[in-house]
């Protein structure tokens, strides 16, 4: 399942639009809002696009929606103030993995550290595809 979030009206259309001309409508939930935390639910990939500010803002509740193990995918970031959602990302217990850019703009990918008592994210085989395992 996929949940797409937007403050945009337009953005919530768009990407409901594009799930169904795709046939992915009845698996892709759209919603107008903020995107907030869910007892027992998490996310296992976050993906945001939008300006670095926002990003730091918001560090520690993309924090809380990504499940331990789970991977944040943050783009629209200006390179010259990558190394801000650098740093606001591993202060939120992220494990940053990548920044990648095109001279321009950048992109980081980190992965939620798993917390004590957590247990991380695990992605086996299956013939189908990727199985959550754990």
């Amino acid at each position: 399942e996929v949940r797409a979030v937007d403050t945009d009206p337009d953005a919530v259309r768009t990407a409901r639009a594009n799930a169904a001309a795709n046939g992915l409508g009845p698996t892709v939930r759209t919603d107008l809002g903020e995107a907030r935390p869910v007892v027992g639910w998490c996310a296992d990939v976050l993906v945001a696009n939008i300006v670095a500010a926002v990003h730091v803002a918001h560090a520690q509740a993309y924090a809380a929606l990504v499940c331990a193990g789970g991977t944040a995918i943050l783009g629209g970031i200006l390179r010259s103030r990558e190394q801000e959602v650098v740093a606001s990302m591993q202060g939120a217990g992220f494990a940053v993995r990548a920044v990648e850019d095109d001279g321009e703009w950048a992109c980081v990918t980190g992965r939620r550290v798993a917390l004590d008592g957590e247990w991380p994210v695990v992605w086996a085989p299956a013939r189908t595809g990727l199985q959550r395992d754990g």
